[in-house]
């Protein structure tokens, strides 16, 4: 019998500052092998240069990559020979700073998905020029109806929680894909050679529809003689045993959740600011794709939230219980006002975990 996800691709991310190093060829023959020994399905590169066909063919035999694609900016590398990558045409204007693929397996062992490699100019003029670019190629708007994407690389930049750019959209519908490990919250991926500042400027996207299965992430360092980029790395438990189903549904607690309401909310008032569409019924499908990928996003981070909020009330139950007991009896009244909100606090989390085990087995459907 097959597992629920038979299959993984482990994917990478790095801004290589020159995979050509032509002026010390003992480091980039030592940058490669070190790259090679990852064990990766798939390795984006950004700022590769590999311009010309024989540093393109010279690095594919170093790599020893089953395929690749190469441009004067970026590069998709393919360890695994048991994946045809097929490359789309990207408009001239984006300077072969973006790659486009769709990924299949030769034996079908999961469904196709999509995968994107960015690399966004450094000067600010150029790169807001750039965006705009992309927003030509994938509109915004398109973000949140995408399915079994990938999009990453060297975005030269921090998304803005409230921006109108193609990034900020794309921070705000897709799932970071680090995010599953807490602890690389705002983990510099980019130290500057000069003054030694450090930033956040590289990312792993995933759709919202595919995080859950991304796991064991890292953000690595590697030697800065080779490069002044961390190396951003994934496991995505692609292949399933079990189809994705035809009909998906939100949970109609979620309207009841005042977090998720306000979230939800904020994403279609920034949709409603910026959108282009043309009639309104392609704004009605446009916001159901949005309030799908809201659900999506907020019940993937719920559990957490719930849990982290549980420890925080239990906490403050057990210390409310124990002043209770030796306070004096005029005291003792407004901790026991305060020890009942506590817990009705929890009462409401735990029927929320419970009615979400109960839709989860699909008793009330």
């Amino acid at each position: 019998m097959s597992t629920p996800h038979s299959h993984s691709l482990s994917f990478g991310s790095l801004n290589c500052r020159s995979l050509i190093k032509s002026h010390n060829s003992n480091a980039q023959s030592l940058f490669i092998r070190h790259l090679r020994s990852l064990s990766l399905s798939l390795l984006a590169v950004q700022e590769s240069h590999a311009i010309t066909l024989a540093n393109q063919e010279s690095l594919n035999m170093q790599f020893q990559c089953s395929s690749s694609i190469w441009t004067n900016h970026c590069g998709l590398i393919c360890f695994d020979p048991n994946l045809t990558v097929t490359n789309h045409e990207t408009p001239v204007n984006l300077d072969q700073r973006v790659i486009s693929t769709t990924i299949q397996h030769s034996q079908n062992a999961f469904p196709p998905f999509n995968l994107l490699v960015i690399y966004a100019p450094a000067a600010h003029s150029a790169r807001q020029r750039f965006f705009l670019h992309l927003a030509d190629f994938i509109h915004p708007t398109t973000l949140s109806n995408q399915t079994r994407t990938l999009v990453m690389g060297d975005f030269n930049q921090t998304p803005k929680p409230d921006g109108a750019d193609w990034h900020s959209t794309l921070h705000r519908f897709f799932d970071d894909a680090l995010s599953s490990d807490p602890g690389l919250q705002g983990i510099p991926t980019f130290t500057h050679s000069g003054n030694g500042s450090r930033s956040v400027i590289d990312f792993i996207y995933c759709s919202p529809d595919i995080s859950a299965d991304i796991c064991h992430p890292q953000v690595s360092h590697i030697p800065s003689d080779w490069t002044d980029h961390a190396l951003l790395k994934c496991l995505w438990r692609v292949g399933s045993s079990r189809g994705p189903s035809p009909c998906w549904r939100a949970k109609p607690h979620l309207a009841s959740i005042p977090e998720f309401v306000k979230h939800l909310y904020t994403n279609i008032d920034q949709f409603l600011a910026h959108q282009h569409c043309d009639t309104p019924t392609a704004v009605w499908e446009e916001i159901k794709c949005i309030a799908k990928a809201t659900a999506q996003r907020f019940m993937r981070k719920r559990p957490s939230v719930l849990e982290r909020q549980t420890r925080h009330l239990m906490s403050r139950r057990n210390r409310l219980l124990r002043l209770s007991q030796t306070s004096a009896v005029e005291s003792c009244s407004a901790l026991l006002e305060e020890l009942a909100i506590v817990e009705h606090k929890l009462s409401l989390i735990q029927r929320e975990q419970a009615l979400r085990l109960e839709l989860r087995a699909k008793s009330t459907w």
